[in-house]
């Protein structure tokens, strides 16, 4: 049976933008500043921020910094329940994450507010002191690690913020550990972090991390970017893959530039998405049979199909 779309509801929306805009003149940001964040134009900034558009689930994310890359995540983000209905307090004391939609089968055009009122308690207890008692959905359970990887280097001074999150993770993943491979699985590579000593700097953080995933099999934790970065611009030398790259991640493709050109990091999330497409487009490459030459580019079956034949008896050049 089809699901049911919620109706609209002007007064929760107009709420809502009220508050949107009241967290961009905190942070003294014009609309277009905003926009641009959340990758839309800022017509459609100001149609949020009056209630005419719901804003979506994934913009909301942005704008309260629940996010794990760097240029959208708070170490005290607000509260996705202040934005939806004015619940305090404005802001939580740490590191809270809100999943980008495609990583937990959340359509992408969802608005927050649906999001909100469908999963009220969750979002209350991921507010409160003790956000572990929250516990996660499976499908929070690879972001919510990826996101304790990601913090577990910028939060060695806020140990507070750090364990919140690894305990939202732990309380999540242990309670579904026993029936599903997947939270087992993450347990397993979460404890094997866990036994590795805190470090103090960057370097020794991914030298640690190299150890591990050499020996514990782990798919992300921190995966050499330099590496990941190469293997993506041979995908994308294949025409439409980095904007089909783009559409998968739900951002523009200039975002994709700016990574890959280093002037900002994806956050850990971002990367586990991006290196599983890479690892998939591999896949595809070396399954088909027509990518064993070593041509500069490679060839779309319709596109051999028109080139011209060569004549009976006449040989290739």
């Amino acid at each position: 049976m089809p699901r049911l779309r919620k109706p609209y509801k002007p007064e929760v929306e107009r709420q809502i933008g009220t508050r949107v805009r009241e967290i961009r003149e905190m942070h003294r940001w014009s609309q277009p500043d905003l926009a641009v964040r959340l990758s839309i134009s800022p017509a459609q900034l100001a149609n949020i921020e009056s209630g005419r558009t719901p804003i979506r689930y994934d913009e909301a994310c942005i704008t309260l910094g629940l996010r794990s890359e760097l240029e959208f995540r708070f170490v005290n983000p607000y509260n996705p329940l202040w934005l939806f209905n004015g619940s305090l307090p404005m802001k939580v004391q740490w590191p809270l994450l809100l999943p980008a939609s495609a990583s937990i089968g959340l359509r992408y055009r969802t608005p927050f507010s649906e999001f909100a009122s469908e999963n009220l308690e969750m979002l209350a207890l991921l507010a409160s002191e003790l956000p572990g008692a929250a516990l996660i959905p499976e499908s929070w359970l690879e972001p919510y690690f990826s996101h304790w990887v990601v913090w577990r280097e910028g939060l060695q001074r806020e140990q507070l913020g750090l364990e919140s999150v690894e305990s939202v993770f732990r309380a999540g993943a242990g309670r579904l550990a026993a029936r599903s491979e997947k939270a087992a699985r993450l347990m397993r590579q979460y404890d094997a972090l866990a036994k590795v000593r805190r470090v103090q700097s960057v370097s020794e953080l991914n030298k640690s991390v190299d150890y591990i995933t050499e020996n514990r099999n782990i798919p992300l934790v921190k995966s050499e970017m330099q590496n990941l970065l190469g293997r993506l611009e041979t995908a994308f030398s294949t025409r439409g893959k980095k904007a089909e790259l783009a559409r998968t991640l739900h951002v523009r493709a200039s975002r994709l530039s700016e990574w890959m050109s280093g002037a900002w990091e994806p956050g850990g999330e971002t990367t586990l998405r991006m290196l599983r497409w890479v690892q998939q487009q591999e896949a595809n490459q070396q399954e088909s049979p027509d990518n064993v030459s070593a041509s500069p580019g490679p060839k779309t079956q319709s596109q051999e199909s028109y080139e011209k034949k060569p004549k009976s008896g006449q040989s290739k050049s």
